[in-house]
């Protein structure tokens, strides 16, 4: 027998309908197909204006293109909530218009633009679209979710935090004749990327000295998932500083630099401090982070996408995120790229980044490097011996869709954090390699194959794209699948019995589990929250609990009650059979 899905005693396809569903019947409606001022009460239906305790809509609806509403600038402009649906892009300017708890909710596939001030105690929610931005002195949270993006043409000062979601871009813009001075977020506001992107985008042409055209933020978490630190500048270099780089464990960061001018650098970042600590002159900012460099004026030799490292120079210090470069320690141009050894062979330190692009030698002995970029296709031989990655990067990138290997023998990292981040952005990667000790990070924009016997212990997260497994897996921690993220168990995979399976759900997307093989794991979080034990798939599997955001594939899983549990019901608790208890939850 198939069954809904539950989330806790809650059927997720209720849940899902109550998200999605949009706003409850409105108090009053936008209905004047042309332009309007928002204190005429007739430019609504019913009769307004909106008071502070009223839901305001803007729809499709009775109007034949989005409208521009004239704000009056006076504190008479109010609603509690206001949500825009539909496809058109709406114009909401002048004055000020003051938000309740019930926020401003962006759900339109068009582009809008607030240029007056948005204010009050309520969030932004941003569902679809792009909204551009010039003034927020609201005080509620703001969420820029996946496939939107809130471009800031001015100053946002008030908000108690902004997280952006799996493919939700927070934008710093500047053009025209104005660019911008750290004017555009208040360096007291966290930003949280889950997936998400934080770009700086500058097309001021007549600022020589790059003053109007740099950003600093105070706090950027990388909460999980694989985000994005984006700069562009068309006739200038965009900059973005980072006061304090909080890296979650298992997350990614890509640092990437653009323009199209053949006369400028297009983006620049500077990290001053990575976990709380002040930055030095260090080989890479941490085997999860990358960078790659798209600018007409730079050289092919610096374009590949390689680790971030952070280059000192200047006085006072200032802390460059740059691909493995020599910088000049007075004006921080860049003089050269960084030897690198060019085979994982040979060496034992631990201290050096490992550079290939042409076929290694077999390993006869234990090896032992800070990181590991591979431009190319061939096989890393391990030749039975075990190399371990110290700060856990391994990364493989070709301009061709080119694949790799690395096989025959282990991988471990003795690294603080113990985590292997194996990157491949082109092709298919294969680590048949036995994976130990290790936690494992994930991020994959070709495909990604785990076929070893992998004994490491702790957590496994896959951040982007499809990672399958194919082989046995004793992991007895957590594997986190983001949105939009699949983790595939092959037909002849298995995982232990003690390990948990986390699908999380960001309000759009879903991280998904795969099975084309039956397996049995502790616990299972949809969402962050607890599952009961019994049997989970996709429709057709024939497990109890079906869902397609969160399954697929013919196999099912099986989420076995706990000893204590069971001897608990063994012994009377039968009435709680059906409850289920499990242990903790897991964001």
């Amino acid at each position: 027998m198939e069954t809904t899905l539950r989330n806790g005693l809650v059927p997720v396809t209720v849940l899902a309908i109550l998200a999605f569903a949009g706003p409850a019947s409105a108090d009053l409606i936008w209905s004047l197909d042309n332009n309007g001022t928002w204190a005429t009460g007739s430019n609504w239906t019913p009769a307004g204006p909106p008071l502070s305790t009223d839901t305001v809509v803007f729809q499709d609806a009775g109007i034949t293109t989005g409208r521009t509403i004239t704000l009056s600038g006076g504190a008479g402009d109010v609603a509690n909530t206001v949500n825009v649906t539909g496809s058109y892009g709406w114009t909401w300017k002048t004055g000020a218009l003051t938000v309740g708890a019930g926020g401003f909710n962006y759900g339109s596939t068009g582009t809008s633009t607030f240029s007056g001030t948005l204010a009050g105690a309520g969030a932004v929610n941003m569902t679809a679209g792009t909204l551009n931005l010039a003034t927020g002195t609201y005080t509620g949270s703001t969420i820029v979710g996946g496939g939107t993006t809130l471009a800031l043409t001015g100053s946002l000062t008030g908000t108690s935090g902004v997280t952006v979601n799996g493919g939700g871009n927070l934008q710093f813009v500047g053009g025209g004749t104005t660019g911008f001075n750290n004017t555009r977020l208040a360096d007291t506001i966290p930003v949280t990327l889950r997936s998400g992107t934080l770009s700086v985008t500058a097309t001021y042409a007549s600022d020589n000295s790059n003053v109007n055209n740099k950003e600093t933020v105070g706090t950027v978490n990388l909460d999980y998932g694989h985000s994005t630190l984006d700069a562009y500048g068309q006739y200038t270099t965009a900059r973005l500083t980072v006061n304090n780089l909080v890296h979650q464990p298992g997350s990614t960061v890509y640092f990437h630099r653009a323009s199209t001018s053949t006369s400028v650098s297009g983006g620049r970042f500077y990290l001053l401090n990575v976990n709380g600590t002040p930055t030095t002159n260090s080989s890479l900012v941490g085997g999860w982070a990358y960078e790659k460099i798209d600018e007409t004026n730079t050289p092919d030799a610096y374009r590949d996408y390689d680790f971030a490292s952070i280059a000192t120079f200047g006085s006072p210090a200032q802390y460059a995120v740059m691909p493995m470069l020599i910088i000049n320690a007075t004006s921080g141009a860049v003089t050269g790229t960084m030897p690198r050894p060019a085979q994982v062979a040979g060496e034992t330190a631990g201290t050096s980044n490992v550079k290939t692009t042409a076929a290694q030698n077999t390993l006869t002995a234990n090896a032992s490097i800070n990181s590991l970029a591979v431009r190319g296709a061939f096989d890393n031989n391990l030749g039975g011996y075990q190399l371990n990655i110290v700060t856990g990067g391994l990364l493989h990138w070709s301009p061709t869709a080119s694949d790799y290997t690395i096989s025959n023998g282990s991988l471990t990292s003795s690294g603080s954090d113990g985590m292997l981040y194996l990157n491949n952005q082109t092709g298919a990667m294969t680590v048949s390699a036995n994976i130990v000790g290790a936690t494992v990070g994930v991020t994959t924009a070709g495909s990604m194959t785990l076929s070893g016997n992998n004994t490491f212990g702790g957590d496994l997260y896959v951040n982007v794209g499809t990672l399958t497994l194919s082989n046995s897996n004793t992991f007895t921690g957590t594997a986190q699948v983001v949105p939009g993220a699949i983790l595939q168990i092959g037909a002849a995979a298995t995982l232990s019995p003690q390990a948990d399976v986390s699908l999380l759900f960001d309000g759009a997307g879903y991280g998904k589990l795969d099975l084309l093989a039956n397996v049995a794991v502790k616990d299972l979080f949809l969402g962050g929250v607890a599952q009961l034990h019994g049997t989970y798939g996709a429709v057709g599997s024939g497990a109890t609990y079906v869902d397609n955001n969160y399954f697929s594939g013919a196999g099912v899983l099986t989420v076995v009650p706990e000893p204590v549990t069971l001897a608990f019901l063994a012994v009377g608790g039968l009435g709680l059979a059906g409850v289920g208890l499990r242990r903790r939850r897991v964001c």
